[in-house]
């Protein structure tokens, strides 16, 4: 496997203004590392970051900033430009590398959400479930409708059973994440998704509270690269990996029940404070 090159990807991250950068990025390199070293892969990997950015967070452009002026966006961490237009590599401490690729999270009429993963181009909320899919597709970006606790319940859920039974894999993905509560099953319609052959790409999805900057790169999937492919580090490789539906390997811890408890409690009082607002 070390000779294949291994890439690790986290396909649902925020930087959310609390987090401190230096733990966020010393957290998801630490995280990355641990799950490369579990998977016994070798030295032979990449870490991506795919960012869903929501409306108003900008950081993938505070980081391409950071890395035309050369200033540092944290402590020993540097921004660089890549061939990709949304994708840039993040240096760190004795060697650390992160890849950042662009992306956003956007809130249908539905108020879901849905993903667009490599996406330099905004699609604005309020669109339909049905017509977001479309338009992050047309970008070019990966399309994808995460899991999220409560959402995929009642009237909500039948949206995205229906667009799951009007979608074919490949023009459309599925996310899990770290938020979900160990021990229980799998849900019902994340298991449907993949008995129909939709791809599923788990990420952290972390909260906005400074407590969850280090949780990053600790949930997400692996894919195992062609000898072929000399860049690991290339998203363009990778995304066509995906594209593809070539397996995916889900890796990481989902939440304790204390942990899953506290994050849902503090969420309520997070929300409440901003309608208050």
């Amino acid at each position: 496997m070390s000779a294949r090159g291994v890439a690790f990807l986290d396909a649902h991250v925020h930087y959310h203004a609390c987090f401190d950068p230096a733990r966020f990025l010393g957290g998801a390199w630490a995280n990355f590392r641990r799950a490369a070293a579990e998977a016994r892969c070798g030295e032979r990997f990449a870490f991506f970051l795919l960012l869903t950015e929501a409306r108003g967070a900008n950081w993938f452009e505070h980081l391409k900033e950071c890395a035309l002026r050369g200033s540092e966006i944290a402590p020993a961490w540097r921004a660089r430009t890549t061939d990709h237009l949304c994708q840039l590599s993040l240096h760190g401490p004795e060697g650390a590398r992160l890849d950042v690729v662009s992306g956003y999270q956007i809130v249908t009429a539905e108020r879901l959400e849905v993903l667009a993963l490599g996406s330099c181009e905004r699609i604005a909320d309020g669109l339909t479930m049905t017509e977001t899919v479309e338009a992050v597709g047309a970008s070019g970006a990966i399309p994808v409708v995460p899991w999220g606790f409560g959402k995929w319940l009642g009237q909500r859920g039948g949206y995205v059973r229906a667009l799951l039974e009007g979608a074919r894999p490949g023009q459309l993905f599925f996310g899990d994440n770290g938020n979900r509560l160990s021990g229980l099953p799998e849900p019902g319609l994340l298991r449907r998704a993949r008995d129909a052959g939709f791809l599923i790409l788990p990420g952290t999805d972390a909260l906005p509270f400074a407590s969850e900057a280090d949780k990053t790169g600790g949930v997400g999937f692996r894919i195992d690269l062609n000898e072929t492919v000399q860049d690991i580090h290339s998203w363009q490789h990778a995304s066509d990996h995906v594209r593809a539906l070539a397996p995916v390997i889900p890796y990481g811890r989902l939440e304790s029940a204390w942990s899953f408890a506290k994050n849902q409690v503090a969420m309520q009082v997070h929300k409440r404070s901003r309608s208050a607002a």
